[in-house]
């Protein structure tokens, strides 16, 4: 979601209304995929619903990259914010699900703590990678996080 406002602004010169749009179409994606969670929990294999869906995401990056029309824009978006309510959600159940009860909010604070500390290691990287690229011109979004996006999904 962080790379979204980057490509409304940068690839489809879009302004503050669109880039309004393409979020609530991103949460309405996810808020479908939780209600449809609470309706058919407990999956009978969760981890392998979490592994399509990451690589998944791929296909949706990837119709992103390739600068598509705004029908199919919304389209990825509501397919990625449902992808995402998933993921997270499925994250979390099955994290919770291995820990002891005793260990349970430990387990939890550290896993969130992942979370939260992976955003500031992967804008770093991308940095990095692109230094060169700062320095002349505007970094394009769409090409920042694929390839450290593919390699944390192996």
């Amino acid at each position: 979601m962080v790379a979204i406002p980057f490509i409304i602004s940068r690839i489809y010169a879009g302004d503050a209304l669109l880039l309004a749009n393409i979020t609530v179409v991103f949460y309405f994606g996810s808020l479908i995929a939780n209600f449809g969670l609470l309706k058919f929990m407990p999956l009978s294999r969760p981890g392998q619903v979490y592994l399509i869906l990451q690589l998944s995401r791929v296909l949706v990056l990837y119709l992103i990259w390739y600068e598509p029309s705004m029908t199919w824009l919304w389209i990825a978006a509501a397919f990625w914010g449902f992808n995402m309510g998933v993921t997270n959600t499925m994250s979390r159940v099955m994290i919770q699900e291995i820990a002891e009860p005793a260990f349970r909010a430990r387990l939890m604070s550290v896993f969130t703590l992942g979370l939260m500390s992976a955003s500031p290691y992967g804008i770093f990287g991308a940095w990095h990678r692109h230094r060169s690229v700062w320095r002349t011109q505007c970094l394009d979004p769409r090409h920042a996080g694929l390839d450290y996006d593919f390699l944390l999904r192996l």
